[in-house]
């Protein structure tokens, strides 16, 4: 399962730092005035994310704890389950979805807190967002991540839901190919081999505990 993953992330470099980004949300409510549009709210995650988790003197532990947090914070965690789990969903127990809330939330710790190391390198610059669909509640935000180095930017779209004067983050595409998407295809797939959402789940929580998830560099 992992193998595709890795290929992908690849492929896509720095866009899926966005996709760590945008798993972030803030710990407390800022100082600031409440955004007003979906730019204002990804550039206040932005921030936010690489001041409380690129800060110095924290353990793996404490950092883990934090994205478990913001990610409570700016994802719609349970919308996007209910989506990567696709037709699954509706015949998982009470207990299966909650079980796979949690280890998708560890899975994504292990995947992405790596890739903040490199995060200051990166200048971020926001699009306005656009409504989707004639819809007054959704929209995507581009987003490019410009390369200290002069390397080539990466172009990126995010989609962001309004509900009531909040905003939640619900994907970002990268050169075309969505998180969501690929993670739904891989986790679909390992559904089919184990056989059931409670498969899935024991497979994703062995992979975690062994280290697999991390970005192939930061394996030991």
């Amino acid at each position: 399962m992992t193998a595709g993953i890795t290929r992908m992330l690849r492929g896509v470099g720095f866009a899926f730092f966005a996709a760590a980004l945008a798993f972030a949300g803030p710990l407390v409510a800022p100082a600031a005035a409440q955004p007003e549009t979906p730019a204002e709210f990804l550039e206040d995650f932005s921030n936010t994310a690489l001041t409380e988790l690129t800060g110095d003197g924290l353990s793996q532990d404490e950092r883990e704890a934090r994205f478990g947090s913001l990610l409570e914070e700016g994802f719609d965690v349970p919308a996007v389950s209910q989506f990567i789990l696709a037709r699954f969903w509706r015949t998982a127990s009470e207990q299966e979805r909650a079980d796979f809330i949690v280890v998708f939330k560890d899975y994504l710790a292990q995947r992405f807190l790596p890739l903040f190391g490199g995060a200051t390198d990166v200048e971020l610059r926001f699009g306005e967002g656009v409504p989707l669909q004639g819809r007054d509640d959704l929209f995507e935000v581009p987003v490019t991540f410009v390369p200290a180095d002069g390397s080539e930017p990466v172009r990126t779209i995010w989609r962001v839901r309004q509900q009531a004067s909040d905003f939640k983050i619900l994907d970002v595409r990268a050169e075309g190919v969505s998180l969501a998407v690929t993670l739904r295809d891989e986790y679909t797939s390992v559904i089919r081999q184990q056989g059931s959402v409670a498969g899935l789940i024991e497979e994703l929580r062995r992979l975690i505990d062994s280290g697999q998830i991390r970005p192939v560099n930061q394996q030991s």
